[in-house]
């Protein structure tokens, strides 16, 4: 409509015609436009999918049935040997507890951070394979970050705590003005010489203070942690739902 009259009035400004104008006018009204009010009202009209009330509540009570369950189970206080293991090694690090994540900062000078989620364990397929199928629901080994930073730069240590000892899987070193894309990965760990890898092992149990202490607590912390996320996630879904 509104391109018709501007034709209309490019017209009149050559030709000075008015009639050219009024047929332009005339044009544009027998346009087709759209009711916008129309078309409201249409989408009002429009059904919207809704939950079926039926699938809801089973779901609900399925998951008020495993909440409880899980509730009564026992298993959501803190292991005495946990808490014991805990309050020992706040002496030297100061733990932080985050959702799903755990994180021991160093209280030495140096700046080392040692930090893991609890869903981060690793189902290794090797030799030992046999051990953990034998093993009644044997807790996997957990994979952990160690970091040590100096200057802008950071070692970093991949490990795994591993039946409460920490072995070192993998490193690589970052910069802080390099993006993280632009990071060399670092090598692969086990085609290192063996007696290099041996001293990233001392190194990480003598010079970063991640002993088999750590590597028990980051085990045990990490399953306690899945156990209680476990059960928040029950009942943040419920509350969704209802």
């Amino acid at each position: 409509t509104m391109r018709i009259l501007q034709q209309g009035l490019r017209y009149q400004s050559r030709f000075g015609s008015n009639a050219v104008l009024k047929n332009a006018i005339f044009n544009a009204s027998k346009a087709p436009h759209i009711c916008v009010s129309s078309v409201t009202e249409k989408l009002n009209q429009t059904p919207m999918r809704m939950l079926s009330t039926a699938s809801a509540s089973n779901l609900l009570a399925s998951l008020r049935r495993e909440y409880e369950e899980e509730v009564q189970s026992g298993q959501n206080e803190v292991p005495e040997d946990l808490l014991a293991l805990k309050n020992n090694l706040e002496e030297d690090w100061r733990i932080v507890e985050e959702g799903a994540t755990t994180t021991l900062y160093s209280k030495s000078s140096q700046k080392i951070q040692v930090s893991f989620h609890c869903q981060d364990s690793v189902e290794e397929i090797d030799s030992n394979e046999d051990q953990y199928d034998n093993e009644d629901e044997e807790a996997l080994p957990v994979h952990f970050q160690v970091t040590l930073s100096k200057a802008g730069k950071s070692l970093i240590l991949e490990c795994l705590s591993d039946y409460g000892e920490a072995r070192v899987v993998g490193v690589q070193t970052e910069t802080e003005e390099m993006e993280e894309s632009q990071q060399y990965q670092g090598p692969d760990f086990v085609e290192l010489d063996e007696g290099l890898q041996e001293s990233f092992s001392m190194f990480l149990k003598e010079e970063l203070a991640v002993d088999d202490d750590v590597a028990s607590f980051i085990a045990m912390q990490s399953d306690y942690t899945e156990q209680t996320q476990y059960v928040r996630f029950l009942k943040d879904a419920q509350s969704i739902i209802e």
